[in-house]
C-alpha cells in the first residue's frame, strides 16, 4: 500500500498540506452520502447506493488520508510509521495489544532516549514534545 501512496504523492506533486485536507473532508463527505444512499435516508433519492459504493469510498477516505500525511511528512516511510504507532497506541487504548507485539523497530531519534521494551515500561513516557506516548508499540 505505501509504495502506491508514495506514487500518488509524487503524481500529484507539492499540493499545499490545506488542499490534501480539503480532499480528505470531500472524501468523508462522499462516503457519508454513500452510507445515506445505502440506507436511503433522502427520502426524494430512496435507497441508490450499495455497499460497494460504501466501500469504494471508505477506501478513497483510507488513501486520501494517507496520501496526506505523505506530504505533510515530506516521506512516506514516516508517514507509514507514525500510522504504525498510532494504530498501536489505539489498539492498545482498547486493551487489544499483548506483550508480544512490542515493536523492536528504532524508537525515533527526536524522542531523546531509546525505546520502551514493553508496554509496561512505555506507559507514561512522553518525550519534550509531550507527544509520544505509546509510540514504541508499533505494530509490525
Amino acid at each position: 500500500m505505501w509504495e502506491q501512496v508514495g506514487r500518488l504523492h509524487a503524481y500529484h506533486g507539492d499540493v499545499p498540506a490545506e488542499v490534501r485536507l480539503l480532499k480528505l473532508t470531500e472524501e468523508v463527505g462522499e462516503a457519508a452520502e454513500a452510507f445515506i444512499g445505502m440506507r436511503g435516508l433522502n427520502s426524494r433519492k430512496g435507497t441508490c447506493r450499495s455497499r460497494d459504493d460504501l466501500l469504494a469510498e471508505l477506501s478513497d477516505v483510507i488513501i486520501t488520508a494517507a496520501v496526506a500525511m505523505s506530504g505533510i511528512t515530506g516521506d512516506v516511510a514516516e508517514a507509514r510509521s507514525h500510522l504504525e504507532r498510532r494504530l498501536a497506541l489505539v489498539t492498545e487504548r482498547a486493551g487489544l495489544l499483548s506483550e508480544a507485539t512490542v515493536s523492536t523497530r528504532p524508537w525515533p531519534e527526536h524522542a531523546g532516549t531509546r525505546a520502551p521494551r514493553s508496554i509496561a515500561e512505555a506507559r507514561g513516557f512522553d518525550s519534550p514534545e509531550g507527544r509520544w506516548t505509546l509510540t514504541a508499540l508499533a505494530g509490525r
